[in-house]
Order: C-alpha cells, then sequence, then structure tokens
C-alpha cells in the first residue's frame, strides 16, 4: 500500500476497513457497519448522507470512493474514483463539436437539489454491491481451492494406506511362505 500524503480523512465501510487504518494511525471519522455481505440502498444513503454532510460542512475538500471492482470469481480489482466535488465531463474541442447550452425547467439548481444525492447515493451503492459480489466471488474461489486440495490431499493418503497396506500383506505372505517352506524342511 502506498502512503497517503497530506491531511487525509476516512471513512469507513465495514469494521476490517475501519480496524486497518485505525491501526495505522489514519484518522477514521466515521465508520458504517453491519451489512458488507447484502449491502442495501438504504445502507447506501446513510453513508452517502454522512459524506455529503461532512463535505458541506468542509471537513474535507475531495472525496475518493475506494472499493473492489468486481470482474470475475477469480478476478476483483482495486478502484478509487473521485465522486465529489462532481466535475462536468470535459468537452471536446474541434470543428465537429459545438458547446450548446441546454434551458432546464425547472431551474439547474432545483434539478442538482434533488438528482445530486441520489447521484451520491447511487455511486455508493454501486461501490458496496461490487465489492460485496467480490468478496463473494473470492470466498467461492478460496472455498474451491480447499476443496481441491483437499481432494488431493485425500487421494496421497489413499495412495499411501494402499502402499502399506501391501507391504503389510506382502510380508505377511513372505513370512507364510518362509514358514511354509521352513515346515518341508523339517
Amino acid at each position: 500500500m502506498s502512503e497517503i500524503e497530506g491531511d487525509v480523512v476516512i471513512i469507513t465501510s465495514g469494521r476490517r476497513a475501519r480496524d486497518f487504518f485505525t491501526r495505522r494511525g489514519y484518522n477514521v471519522i466515521s465508520s458504517h457497519l453491519g451489512f458488507s455481505d447484502k449491502p442495501s440502498y438504504n445502507d447506501a444513503v446513510a453513508i452517502a448522507t454522512d459524506a455529503a454532510e461532512r463535505f458541506g460542512d468542509m471537513q474535507f475538500d475531495e472525496l475518493h470512493i475506494v472499493f473492489t471492482l468486481f470482474k470475475t470469481a477469480l478476478s476483483q480489482i482495486p478502484t478509487s474514483d473521485i465522486i465529489l466535488p462532481v466535475e462536468p465531463p470535459e468537452k471536446e474541442t474541434g470543428a465537429t463539436k459545438k458547446s450548446v447550452e441546454y434551458l432546464f425547467l425547472p431551474e439547474a439548481e432545483e434539478i442538482l437539489k434533488v438528482l445530486a444525492p441520489r447521484y451520491l447515493e447511487t455511486i455508493v451503492y454501486a461501490a458496496l454491491v461490487q465489492s460485496a459480489a467480490s468478496e463473494l466471488g473470492a470466498r467461492m474461489t478460496a472455498m474451491s481451492s480447499a476443496t481441491d486440495n483437499a481432494g488431493k490431499l485425500v487421494k496421497n493418503l489413499e495412495l499411501s494406506y494402499n502402499k502399506a497396506r501391501q507391504a503389510l500383506i506382502t510380508r505377511e505372505l513372505s513370512e507364510i511362505c518362509g514358514g511354509a517352506e521352513a515346515l518341508k524342511q523339517q
């Protein structure tokens, strides 16, 4: 993990994340617990509201969301995105693209007051769901690997047991044959 520079405050989701950053001396200002494997939209609303209020109170000037992006059961990608402040997409410059003014009814500010919190909640919910899927995929892979390894171990133990049993039978047969030969020579 690379060192984080500057004054960083952290809002965590989950006990392990909280414990990880607390043990390393980071300033964990808020923790949300108890829903890591089955996050609901209400959990995302609680986290998003907490983060938005703290951003509004200027406890920090940039909000990054860090989560595990699920690709496959074998592949999860650590991901970090800046979600606050919301930056407009960069405009392409050139002869083919023109800047267009849009008319909003009601006013753009009123629309943003409603949409901005929903946007933040949706981003947080998507990150929670991606992380939960990644965790379950990793667990599934680990259990599959453990099952495969146990199967190999059982095969090796059966082979060792059969070799030992075969050696015992061979030794007993040798002793019986040796005893029978000894009786014939008497």
